[in-house]
């Protein structure tokens, strides 16, 4: 049985297919991940997406304690670390 979470995760990966499949058949638009590469190339964008994408990319794969991560529910039943 699927969970709200697996559904929103189901749902932003159906989006990401979706837009990138779109933007690549249209002139003038980038797809997602060409637009991640040119915030990288940004002086200004880049140490932001940098570590706004490092924090995720830690959160989701639950290398911190949930004590230090604020996106952790408290409620979601899937703790790793006490």
């Amino acid at each position: 049985m699927m969970t709200d979470g697996d559904r929103a995760w189901l749902a932003l990966a159906l989006y990401v297919v979706a837009y990138d499949t779109w933007a690549l058949t249209q002139p003038n638009h980038d797809t997602l991940s060409c637009s991640f590469n040119r915030a990288l190339q940004h002086p200004i964008r880049r140490w932001p997406t940098l570590v706004l994408w490092a924090s995720l990319t830690v959160h989701l794969l639950d290398l911190v304690p949930s004590r230090l991560n604020p996106l952790k529910g408290t409620n979601c039943g899937c703790e790793r670390h006490t």
